[in-house]
């Protein structure tokens, strides 16, 4: 049983995040919205009004795995939706006893085989909760899911709206003419459309000009916001990242100069780390590039076969490049939680309980 009410609580105000599906939340409003008969991801309710979250495995979890992973999926399914401080039971993807405690908790719909378990096994898999990054896994096996299951967070919108403001500009300017203030209120205008849940059909007209299916329409839009995305995401964690390799390599160089643990294991495993780091940044900045030559390539030829064509290409770089940006950020987040405000102490007197602490994470 989940028993930390305050995390639980904190869990219900998420709909979406790259470690959070609230599918309770999410299902209480495609509900309310559009009634009983509205998409479901789980044929079992019980599983549509879980809250599933991707978390290191804590100490007191690891006995329930033969060989415990440093992530895993967990679900949350409240006792009481209605006083969530009363806590939650949960089970996680891959412990021992799987397929016992699944079925206390929702019968046979998690058995080996079933629709519900398919794709609780496909979540599970995934690196991420990035909303992109479960459309696309979803699509793949036939599921298309609602728009609600797709929503960059309210929070995260507000953050990066400047930030997609600043990229569209020049875009708006092509169809525009006015003043600097005239132009920013169309470009403010433009990006919430484009921002919003309903975005391919705000732009239905484009859809029709060009004669693009609406299928291929709705993705590229789709893939267009997810570009974005996670152009404004990395430009948050590009720093961070960085300031990690510089700490890793001050943590090799006190670990080399203490010899109280085999240092030449521990200088191995951080060079592995930096180099997967540096390859993920490579292939970040890379996908980023292509996708920007071909948004300048509409902008400078003001071509719709540009713009066709720009379309049709962002959904082929966006899966990796959501998976490798998510698991950027999750090393950010989780190097910030367990070492906060312990930068500098890494080239100072760095205490060595805090190196034998990273060999640890790093034999996991």
């Amino acid at each position: 049983m989940y028993k930390t009410d305050r995390s639980l609580v904190l869990l219900s105000k998420v709909s979406s995040t790259s470690r959070v599906l609230n599918l309770g939340a999410i299902n209480r409003r495609i509900v309310a919205r559009d009634g009983d008969g509205a998409f479901q991801l789980f044929e079992n309710p019980r599983l549509n009004r879980s809250i599933i979250v991707k978390h290191r495995v804590r100490a007191e979890e690891r006995a329930l795995f033969d060989l415990p992973p440093p992530v895993a999926t967990k679900v949350l399914f409240p006792i009481d939706e209605n006083a969530l401080r009363a806590g939650a039971w949960r089970l996680l993807c891959g412990q021992t006893d799987f397929d016992t405690s699944a079925s206390a908790l929702v019968g046979s719909s998690l058995r080996e085989g079933a629709r519900d378990r398919q794709i609780l096994d496909l979540i599970a898999a995934l690196p991420s909760l990035d909303p992109f990054i479960l459309r696309e896994a979803l699509k793949r096996i036939g599921i298309e899911p609602a728009a609600d299951f797709l929503v960059i967070t309210e929070a995260d919108v507000a953050r990066m709206h400047q930030f997609v403001c600043n990229e569209m500009e020049q875009l708006v300017q092509l169809s525009r003419k006015g003043d600097r203030g005239s132009i920013q209120a169309c470009t403010e205008r433009f990006v919430d459309k484009l921002l919003s849940v309903d975005a391919s059909r705000n732009f239905s007209m484009i859809q029709q000009l060009l004669h693009i299916p609406t299928y291929a329409f709705q993705d590229g839009i789709s893939a267009w916001r997810g570009y974005l995305y996670y152009k404004w995401l990395y430009s948050t964690m590009e720093q961070p990242i960085r300031e990690i390799i510089a700490d890793l390599k001050a943590v090799r160089n006190r670990s080399l100069m203490k010899k109280t643990i085999n240092s030449k294991i521990v200088d191995e495993k951080i060079e592995r780390v930096e180099a997967c780091l540096f390859r993920s940044i490579r292939h970040v900045e890379d996908s980023i590039e292509r996708c920007d030559d071909m948004y300048g390539n509409i902008v400078r030829t003001r071509s719709s076969e540009a713009f066709r064509q720009f379309i049709s290409f962002v959904p082929t770089v966006l899966p990796l490049l959501g998976e490798v940006c998510s698991t950027l950020q999750d090393s950010a987040s989780y190097w910030k939680y367990r070492f906060e405000c312990e930068a500098q102490r890494f080239a100072l007197a760095r205490p060595i309980e805090i190196v034998e602490e990273l060999e640890e994470i790093l034999l996991m």
